[in-house]
């Protein structure tokens, strides 16, 4: 063999044992450094994990790292710090010429792993069957509540089982049917828990089952009461945020080239109605319980509904405006009609229609229409109101003002 060929053979029997050294150290290709010097570079950073290692191994295996207690078969040497000792073994295990990136990756992961931990202790999980739409939910809720470890874990689990992250919270079971968590007239109770969110019940005793069943999950066997158990709470929602001033898309031919209505509203092309919002009240005890005796349905036909559609026509047929001696010029008529046929409904339905137009044409809402001729009614309920069967029936009842007044 020559001594060209002996190096050359040399050469390669080199080649591949830093092959194999850098694959063994996990040494990856760079074009822009020389093999040697990556390998040089890895083993430096092996030494140092290696020496941090041992000084974390010395640090716990230190004679005060152990309690002694006494034990069936003697005394019994017990581990103080076990959490602590977890620590310093990850952070030796961490290199520390991370990139700013990585660090910031491996920070949140060991956070991450300490808050799933401890959640395990308390019983709790199942990510993995729960449903996509309760861990949005849930994501949702924990953004809000500020802990960036919660967040973190709650998108990790969705990103595991290969779904997406929604900013809504639990979508409805059914199109058209509101979410659990949405308060609405059939469903003014909820309780609240911090980790669960808002949920809305029918009744009072729903939302206090509920609320208990919240209080029992902060309860851990290890460490007792989770401090956020004094945020349980149970309540009733007076008033609702809902839609006013409702008009609904306007025929196309109503519209010009740019979409602008006679009135100078731009209906843009995925607007089907325009409207603004504002608290309403929720449908009252009294009311259902009303319905309950028989005297109907405790929604009954809506009225607000009612007075956007008459609102809508009103304009079309008579136009803008007050006209309120137009109006009741139309009502002293109507009125002559009911006196020739007092028993016709639909004569009596003209004075009443009138009334309403009268009453948005002044200025009022729907919303405030329907409140007005519900605040009436319980006005009227109030009041002191004389015999009926001492009355002249061909005379109006009026209520006892001076009774009222003293």
């Amino acid at each position: 063999m020559s001594d060209l060929e002996a190096i050359s053979d040399y050469a390669e029997d080199r080649a591949r044992m830093l092959s194999m050294v850098a694959e063994r150290l996990g040494v990856a290709g760079e074009p822009h450094q020389g093999k040697d010097e990556q390998i040089l570079e890895a083993l430096d950073a092996l030494i140092e994990r290696s020496r941090r290692m041992e000084e974390a191994i010395d640090f716990a295996c230190a004679p005060d790292m152990w309690e002694e207690r006494p034990g069936q078969a003697g005394e019994v040497y017990e581990y103080k710090y076990l959490e602590w000792y977890v620590d310093v073994l990850q952070e030796a295990l961490t290199p520390h010429d991370l990139h700013a990136d990585d660090a910031m990756v491996e920070a949140a992961a060991l956070d991450m792993r300490k808050k799933l931990a401890a959640k395990r202790r308390e019983g709790r999980g199942g990510w993995e069957s729960c449903s996509l739409a309760r861990l949005n939910s849930m994501l949702v809720h924990h953004i809000a509540k500020g802990d960036p470890v919660d967040v973190l874990n709650l998108a990790a689990m969705i990103h595991a089982r290969g779904e997406r992250t929604s900013l809504q919270r639990l979508a409805p079971s059914e199109e058209g049917k509101a979410p659990d968590w949405y308060v609405t007239d059939d469903k003014p109770w909820f309780a609240y828990c911090p980790d669960q969110g808002l949920m809305a019940f029918g009744t009072e005793a729903e939302a206090v089952e509920q609320a208990s069943d919240f209080i029992d999950s902060w309860l851990d066997g290890d460490t007792g009461w989770d401090e956020m158990v004094d945020q349980v709470f149970v309540g009733r929602a007076t008033q609702i945020s809902g839609q006013v001033d409702r008009v609904d898309r306007p025929d196309e031919s109503e519209l010009d080239e740019e979409g602008f209505d006679a009135e100078g509203n731009n209906w843009s092309e995925e607007f089907a109605f325009m409207c603004n919002y504002t608290l309403l009240p929720v449908v009252s005890d009294a009311a259902k319980a009303w319905a309950a005796t028989g005297g109907g349905d405790a929604t009954g036909y809506d009225l607000v509904a009612h007075m956007r559609r008459q609102i809508a026509f009103s304009k079309r047929a008579f136009g803008p405006g007050g006209r309120c001696q137009g109006l009741t010029d139309h009502i002293r008529k109507e009125l002559k009609e009911i006196e020739a046929a007092p028993y016709d409904l639909e004569e009596w339905i003209d004075v009443a229609s009138l009334a309403l137009d009268g009453a948005w044409r002044a200025g009022h809402t729907a919303e405030q229409v329907a409140a007005g001729l519900g605040a009436k009614l319980t006005k009227n309920e109030g009041r002191d109101w004389p015999d009926w069967r001492t009355a002249d029936p061909d005379k109006a009842i009026e209520h006892n003002r001076q009774s009222e007044e003293a």
